[in-house]
């Protein structure tokens, strides 16, 4: 997981193309992500929390590389503006399968 500070409303982008399986504001799994998205790649799955509202995709939707996908924000437990990151290696994306997103976006260019 990584924790990107930015200021509100600062555009969020898919990183590489896939399919929009979770678009909510909340989950029971995933306390106080607030509004996240979760997109389902060929070898991944990417989760965005923590917008700033309902995000811009919608649940079936695919997404290509660079399509935004949503605003920074504080929507759950936020104690300021940011958003969560995570990378999995599989799907469901679980605990056990969560992985370093730095490797995962660094190999799609991604620059920190």
């Amino acid at each position: 997981m990584v924790t990107v500070l930015c200021n509100v409303a600062v555009q969020s982008y898919a990183p590489t193309s896939g399919t929009l399986t979770c678009d909510s504001d909340g989950y029971p799994g995933l306390g106080g992500c607030g509004w996240y998205v979760q997109i389902r790649h060929t070898d991944a799955v990417t989760r965005y929390c923590h917008m700033l509202e309902q995000p811009a995709v919608r649940v079936g939707q695919t997404v290509t590389a660079g399509q935004p996908i949503g605003l920074a924000g504080t929507s759950g437990n936020s104690s300021g503006v940011h958003v969560h990151v995570e990378i999995h290696s599989g799907h469901p994306a679980t605990s056990s399968n969560a992985v370093s997103p730095v490797p995962f976006l660094a190999a799609l260019g991604v620059q920190w």
